[in-house]
């Protein structure tokens, strides 16, 4: 490889790294869903008892996050 192309090669990598470290740190324009838990486990539960467990959704993005339906399986 000439001197020149390496020069050229040095120059591109130099401007690049910055770019995608930026990119990588933008917050996304658009909604993002984030459960730091998605799956919960109850232990035994006497038959007829109620049982309740609440999930944390969080926003990661920047548009408003709309959730239109939630179903258990």
């Amino acid at each position: 490889m000439s001197l020149n192309k390496r020069w050229c090669l040095s120059i591109m990598c130099a401007l690049l790294v910055p770019a995608l470290a930026w990119a990588a740190d933008t917050p996304s324009r658009e909604p993002q869903a984030f459960l730091p838990e998605n799956v919960f486990e109850f232990q035994t539960v006497v038959e007829g008892r109620q049982v309740a467990h609440g999930f944390v959704i969080q926003n990661k993005g920047d548009a408003d996050l709309l959730i239109h339906d939630i179903k258990s399986g």
